[in-house]
C-alpha cells in the first residue's frame, strides 16, 4: 500500500446508480463473471438474468450490447400502451378472458421480427421484400413450410418497419377481428366504469367463448412454423446474435397488465431455441419476478417456470473489491496522473471499529456493486480536500448511505410490498439481534391496523394476515401476522433469521431468497443488517445478543 498524495475532492465520483448513466467507467472496469458467460453462451436455457436492483444486469446487457451483434428491445419503445389503451383488449381483459395467447402471439411476432431484422440486415422495405422472395424461392417447393411463407408473405412488406408499428398494427389486426366477432362497439363501454365487469355472467361467458375463436392457437401454430423455418440450418457455431431487453421493472405499460405481458414473454423464450445462433437475453429485477409470480394463481407452476430460465447475479467480496480498485484507480488516473495508480486500500488506511475498512463498508451492503459504489461516494464527498479517508469520515458518510438505502428499499419492493415502511419501523431502536417473540402485542397489533387501514391495500400475504389478525385478535392471527412479516423483511433483505439454536444466521442475498412463514416461529432470530443500522437506530451496544444468536456479518 503506498500513501495517497492526491487530495480527494467533492467532485471525484466512481459510479453511478443506472448502468445507463455510467457507461465509460462500466466499460473500462467491468468485471467478469459466470452469470455475464451464461447469458451469452446460445447453447444455455437459461435466457432470464435474475437479480435485485443494482447488482448489475443492466451493466451486462449493455456490455453485451457493446460486444456482440445485438438487438436491444426496450417496452418502453415498443408501443405497449397501445394494448393497455385498446378498448378491446381492455373490455375483454375486464371480463375475464385469457389473453396469454394473444399477448404470446404479440412477443412472438415481434422477436422474430426482430431477429430477422438482425441477422439479415433489413434496413428498407426492399431489403424486406427482397429478403422473403429469396426465401420464398428456397422453400415454396415444402409443402411443410407452406403456412410459415404465408405468414411471412403477410408481413413481408413491414420488417422494416419500427417495433413500435408492428405491435399497433398486429394489435388493429386483432382488434378489428374481435370487433366483428363480437357484433358490438366496444368502444361504447368505455365510457363506463368498469367496462364490461357489470355485464351478467351469462353475456360474458358467451363473449368470452366467442373470442377464443380468434384468440386460439392458429397464430402461435404459425408463429412456430416461422420459427422452425428460420432454424432450418441455423448452427451455434454461425455467428451469434442476441436480442436483449431491458427495462421491464419500467412504468412501460398499465399495471393491470404488465405481469401478465411478462408472464407471456416468458413462456415464449423457449420456443426460440431451435434457432441455434439466437440468445434471447432478458433483464428482471427480483420483485418484478415475485409480483409476476403473485399475480398467477398457480403460484407453485409459476415459481418452477421462471427458475428454470433463471440466470442469478452472485458477487462475493474478492469481485467487489476488485470493481471497487478499478473504478477508484480510473477516477483518480484521470483527475491526476495516468501514471499513478490509487486503489481503495491507499484512500482508506485506518480500522473502523477494529475491522478493516473495506469490510466495515461491505458488511454495510447486500453484496451489490451500487451499495459499494454508493458508501464509497459518500465517504469520499465526507472526506474533501483530504488526502485518506479516516474512521469518522465512513461513519459520518454511514448516515447519509442508510438513509439512502433504506429508500431505496422501500423503493425496490413497493409494488410487491406496499406497506413495507410499516413493517420495516418496528426495527426501529431495536436490538440489532433478537427473537421475533419479543415484538410486543401492541407494536404487532397497530402495525396491522395502519396496513388494513389504507386506502388501496393490495392483497398479499402480508395483508390477508393482518385483515385476519383485525378481525380476529387471537394469540393464532397475531403469530402468523409476526410470521409473515419477518418472511417479508427477510425477502426484502432487511433482516436475517436464524431459524433454529444450531444453524447459522442466513440473509436474502447471500444464503436462500425466500424464507416462508411456515419455517418461522415466535423463537426464531432476528438479526438486521448492517447496512440499516444508522438510518435505524439499531443498537449494536445495548444488552448483548443471546447465546442462540451468534454474531455474523450481515
Amino acid at each position: 500500500m503506498t500513501r495517497n498524495n492526491n487530495i480527494i475532492t467533492r467532485d471525484i465520483r466512481v459510479g453511478k446508480n443506472a448502468a445507463e448513466e455510467d457507461t465509460e467507467l462500466l466499460f473500462e472496469c467491468f468485471v467478469d463473471s459466470s452469470a455475464l458467460h451464461e447469458a451469452m453462451d446460445v447453447n444455455s436455457n437459461a435466457s432470464i438474468i435474475s437479480g435485485r436492483t443494482g447488482s448489475g444486469k443492466s451493466a451486462i446487457i449493455q456490455y453485451i450490447n457493446r460486444r456482440e451483434r445485438t438487438s436491444f428491445l426496450s417496452p418502453v419503445d415498443m408501443a405497449m400502451t397501445h394494448i393497455s389503451n385498446s378498448d378491446v383488449l381492455r373490455f375483454l381483459n375486464d371480463i375475464g378472458a385469457d389473453l396469454n395467447l394473444f399477448f404470446q402471439a404479440i412477443w412472438k411476432h415481434v422477436l422474430l421480427v426482430e431477429y430477422i431484422r438482425l441477422k439479415y440486415r433489413i434496413t428498407d422495405e426492399k431489403n424486406s421484400t427482397g429478403w422473403f422472395n429469396g426465401i420464398w424461392q428456397t422453400f415454396n417447393t415444402d409443402r411443410s413450410k407452406a403456412r410459415a411463407l404465408a405468414y411471412l408473405e403477410k408481413y413481408a412488406g413491414n420488417l422494416w418497419v419500427t417495433i413500435d408499428e408492428n405491435v399497433k398494427q398486429l394489435t388493429e389486426s386483432y382488434e378489428g377481428r374481435i370487433q366483428a366477432e363480437l357484433g358490438i362497439d366496444v368502444s361504447k363501454f368505455a365510457t363506463k366504469a368498469g367496462y364490461g365487469a357489470n355485464l351478467s355472467q351469462q353475456n360474458k361467458t358467451e363473449y368470452i367463448a366467442r373470442v377464443r375463436k380468434i384468440m386460439n392457437a392458429d397464430q402461435l401454430q404459425d408463429l412456430s412454423k416461422v420459427i422452425s423455418l428460420l432454424a432450418d440450418g441455423s448452427s451455434s457455431a454461425m455467428n451469434n446474435h442476441y436480442i436483449l431487453i431491458d427495462h421491464l421493472d419500467e412504468r412501460w405499460v398499465d399495471e393491470g397488465i404488465k405481469y401478465k405481458l411478462i408472464n407471456s414473454l416468458v413462456e415464449a423464450l423457449p420456443k426460440f431455441r431451435p434457432i441455434r445462433n439466437l440468445k434471447i437475453v432478458v433483464a428482471l429485477r427480483t420483485d418484478v419476478i415475485e409480483r409476476s409470480i403473485q399475480e398467477n394463481e398457480d403460484s407453485a407452476f409459476q415459481r418452477e417456470k421462471f427458475r428454470d430460465k433463471l440466470i442469478g447475479i452472485e458477487w462475493n467480496e474478492k469481485s467487489l473489491k476488485e470493481l471497487i480498485d478499478k473504478r477508484i484507480g480510473l477516477t483518480f488516473r484521470r483527475k491526476y496522473s495516468p501514471q499513478r495508480q490509487v486503489l481503495f486500500d491507499d484512500l482508506f488506511t485506518q480500522k473502523v471499529k477494529g475491522q478493516s475498512p473495506f469490510d466495515y463498508i461491505l458488511d454495510r451492503t447486500l453484496l451489490r456493486p451500487r451499495d459499494l459504489i454508493s458508501f464509497t461516494n459518500e465517504c469520499l464527498e465526507t472526506a474533501d480536500q483530504k488526502y485518506a479517508i479516516s474512521p469518522s469520515d465512513i461513519q459520518n458518510a454511514e448516515l447519509r448511505y442508510s438513509q439512502y438505502r433504506y429508500e431505496a428499499l422501500l423503493d425496490e419492493w413497493r409494488v410487491p410490498f406496499p406497506s413495507l415502511s410499516l413493517i420495516m419501523e418496528l426495527l426501529r431502536g431495536k436490538e440489532h439481534a433478537f427473537r421475533l417473540g419479543e415484538f410486543t402485542d401492541h407494536e404487532i397489533d397497530n402495525t396491522a391496523l395502519e396496513i388494513i387501514a389504507r386506502k388501496k391495500p393490495y392483497l398479499n400475504s402480508l395483508s390477508r394476515s393482518a385483515t385476519a389478525l383485525c378481525d380476529n385478535p387471537s394469540p393464532h392471527a397475531r403469530s402468523l401476522f409476526k410470521r409473515t412479516l419477518a418472511s417479508v423483511l427477510y425477502r426484502v433483505g432487511a433482516i436475517g433469521l436464524k431459524l433454529s439454536p444450531d444453524e447459522p444466521v442466513i440473509y436474502a442475498h447471500r444464503n436462500r431468497p425466500i424464507v416462508s412463514a411456515a419455517e418461522i416461529d415466535e423463537e426464531t432470530g432476528v438479526r438486521v443488517v448492517k447496512m440499516l443500522y444508522a438510518y435505524l437506530r439499531i443498537n449494536e451496544k445495548g444488552k448483548k445478543p443471546k447465546p442462540a444468536l451468534q454474531p455474523e456479518r450481515g
